[in-house]
């Protein structure tokens, strides 16, 4: 059976929002996530295998068609919240840094990567580090002679809020033509799925 392009999106789209997931089964099959990866890769069987029985089925259809609402509100909801909530959002954005700076003691692995994603160095500025008298290799460039000297000097809590301060009129616009492109697939799934019923009456005649 032929996958229609949303399909093919969709996939598209899971695969991008978990990279770390899918590169963790495949570099390191041995690390302490690979518990995760059958879970996973069950997951994306069991959406796959909805999205091929949903164009068979008239309850598949009108299903399909309501979790893609569901996403579209949800989706919008967002978008509106961001046009006029900028500046919560931004707070929160620093919260996020907060709380990852607050647990590193207990696991570290949130401050690492944004230290390693933003190229930034403790939550104000790499002084945060003094009170233990050296620097996290994921605050440097070369991790293997990483110092006080060639850290990043950026704090990561500006360079983060930073981040989503510049690009959230891209992030809301993007949110609008996607939510625009689930409407259409909305309107189609309806059809289908209007087509599958008529199809059936006429059938048992």
């Amino acid at each position: 059976m032929r996958h229609s392009p949303n399909h093919i999106w969709r996939v598209a789209i899971l695969q991008h929002s978990l990279p770390g997931r899918f590169q963790g089964c495949t570099r390191n099959p041995t690390n302490s996530n690979r518990s995760d990866c059958p879970r996973n890769s069950g997951a994306i069987d069991f959406i796959l295998w909805m999205l091929r029985c949903h164009s068979e089925s008239y309850c598949m259809s009108m299903t399909y068609s309501i979790l893609l609402f569901i996403l579209m509100i949800a989706q919008l909801t967002l978008v509106v919240y961001m046009f006029i909530a900028k500046e919560d959002y931004l707070k929160h954005m620093e919260h996020v840094v907060d709380r990852a700076w607050d647990r590193r003691t207990q696991k570290a692995d949130y401050m690492d990567g944004l230290q390693i994603g933003f190229k930034c160095c403790g939550n104000r500025d790499y002084r945060d580090y003094t009170y233990q008298g050296f620097v996290p290799a994921t605050c440097c460039e070369n991790p293997g002679h990483c110092s006080v000297e060639n850290a990043y000097k950026n704090g990561c809590k500006s360079t983060f809020v930073n981040f989503w301060d510049k690009n959230s009129d891209i992030i809301k616009y993007a949110g609008l033509i996607i939510a625009a492109i689930e409407f259409v697939g909305f309107i189609f799934s309806c059809c289908l799925a209007n087509n599958i019923r008529n199809y059936r009456r006429r059938s048992a005649y």
